[in-house]
């Protein structure tokens, strides 16, 4: 063997060597063929590439027309024109058509011989087919991809291992206008950076540029699970989401959330308003029953004095009826402004807790003697089951009066002549205590319940029959439960009644 001019190799043999180079080429598992220098006529084809091909036979193979086994007439010229001018096709990839027209592709080497005394080549052929399938589904996945990230509505911009741009989306260029001239493949996630801080772009940046890019930095390598608020220059708040791929590549995702942050900001301005005058509400309430407060118990004394008569006898008997109005209201009025105060200082979270240990049963047995003249004027029967093995809970005995003389004063008043009340108390199930107040009134539709709980709400009805009431004594009555950590349930039937179950847990 000789070594040419160009590269090659060149194998100079008699006949016998010709013999000998078909013995190996026919040995080879690597498709080869030898083709003829001047004209490209296939000489010799082992059997690797007979089955490679799908020929029928090697004879078939040696004189099928070259041109009609390759896809592409320009590829085909390339290659020949490569082989006539002597140069070694080295890796040369090409697009190839088997005998029943199936398509695959070809990594094809030459190597320059004398073959029957003449000047030829040997092709080698290999098979890579299955890698050219691979490499255009990973194309086509990356198309897919880029396609799906292009028609993202939110900014999306992908970086390589080496913090390089790989690609971003068409949003992410709306989002960055200013960075459009710079945004070019390879450009790093530093750069960009660096110029946003150099032209002030973000807000929170602005006089702490290098300790802000310290961290924002540090942020872009190991990113954080949630994303980050950004106000920019331009009014736009951006949200962030960084996240790192297996492979050390790192995509981040914007979104523009500038109307949703001005609608929050105008909602919490509204809140804080509403608050502000809830706050101002209750300040006034305060404030004006007190005020009302001092002369309302000086008409209440006067007037029961007048009505005991203490320094002598009243002569006109209205004038007994009248001072009985005169008292009767202003107890009513009181009871009202107590009502008011006992629901601002609660709302305002100034309502505390006097806990003592406290025994629910003479509680409620007090509370049953006291309600018992209304529910005997009302011609409405009260029972009442107290357990004789009640545990002594910590609570406030003055809230509980206050709760149970509410709870009873309603059940009282809507419930019609001939109607009764029972009360239940026993140990609740866990620990505890359960009290369960059940009246025969007029009970409550469905849909009407939501209001019951509502401060000064107050049902069409109730208000027609019951004008002096506020719509404050259920409210407060959950307020203080809920204060001492317990429960309030309201369960009840329109026409049949309605019963309101308490339930008081031990308080340490």
């Amino acid at each position: 063997m000789t070594r040419e001019p160009d590269g090659g190799t060149a194998i100079t043999s008699p006949t016998s060597d010709d013999a000998r180079l078909r013995d190996v080429l026919e040995a080879c598992p690597i498709g080869a063929a030898i083709l003829a220098q001047d004209n490209g006529q296939r000489m010799f084809v082992n059997s690797a590439l007979v089955k490679m091909m799908g020929a029928t036979s090697r004879d078939a193979l040696l004189h099928e027309n070259i041109v009609d086994t390759w896809v592409d007439d320009s590829c085909l010229n390339e290659a020949w024109t490569a082989f006539r001018e002597e140069r070694q096709m080295v890796n040369f990839e090409a697009e190839r058509v088997r005998a029943d027209g199936s398509r695959w592709w070809v990594l094809m080497n030459t190597q320059s011989v004398t073959f029957e005394g003449v000047a030829a080549g040997i092709v080698w052929h290999i098979d890579i087919t299955i890698g050219k399938q691979a490499e255009k589904a990973r194309l086509i996945g990356e198309n897919r991809l880029r396609d799906a990230v292009e028609g993202l509505s939110e900014a999306f911009a992908l970086f390589d291992p080496d913090d390089k741009l790989v690609f971003c989306n068409h949003m992410f260029r709306s989002l960055n206008p200013d960075l459009a001239t710079i945004l070019h493949p390879d450009i790093t996630f530093e750069e960009m950076l660096r110029d946003n801080l150099a032209n002030k772009r973000i807000i929170e940046a602005i006089g702490l540029e290098e300790s802000y890019f310290q961290e924002r930095m540090a942020l872009h390598r190991s990113p954080a699970e949630s994303p980050s608020l950004s106000e920019r220059s331009d009014g736009r708040w951006l949200l962030l989401y960084e996240k790192k791929a297996p492979d050390g590549s790192t995509y981040l995702v914007n979104t523009d959330m500038t109307e949703l942050k001005i609608r929050e900001d105008a909602l919490r301005l509204e809140k804080e308003n509403a608050e502000y005058a809830n706050s101002a509400k209750s300040e006034f309430l305060a404030n004006m029953s007190h005020e009302l407060r001092t002369p309302l118990n000086a008409i209440i004394g006067f007037s029961e004095v007048l009505d005991r008569q203490f320094f002598g006898e009243i002569g006109d008997p209205r004038y007994r009826e009248y001072i009985t109005d005169i008292h009767t209201s202003g107890k009513q009025l009181l009871a009202l402004i107590n009502d008011i105060l006992n629901i601002v200082e609660i709302e305002a979270g100034r309502h505390v807790l006097d806990l003592t240990p406290v025994d629910f049963g003479e509680i409620i047995r007090k509370s049953c003697e006291i309600i018992k003249p209304d529910a005997k004027r009302q011609n409405v029967q009260l029972r009442r089951s107290v357990s004789k093995s009640l545990p002594v809970l910590q609570a406030d005995p003055r809230a509980l009066r206050q709760i149970m003389l509410n709870l009873l004063s309603n059940a009282i008043k809507f419930t019609p002549a001939g109607g009764e009340i029972n009360v239940l108390v026993k140990e609740n199930r866990g620990g505890g205590i359960k009290i369960s107040v059940k009246d025969t009134g007029v009970g409550i539709a469905k849909e009407d319940l939501k209001f019951i709980l509502t401060p000064f709400g107050r049902l069409g009805s109730e208000a027609v029959a019951h004008p002096g009431r506020t719509g404050l004594g259920l409210p407060i009555v959950k307020a203080l439960v809920d204060l001492h950590g317990g429960s309030m349930k309201i369960h009840s039937t329109l026409g049949e009644g309605t019963r309101i179950t308490l339930r008081f847990p031990p308080i340490d």
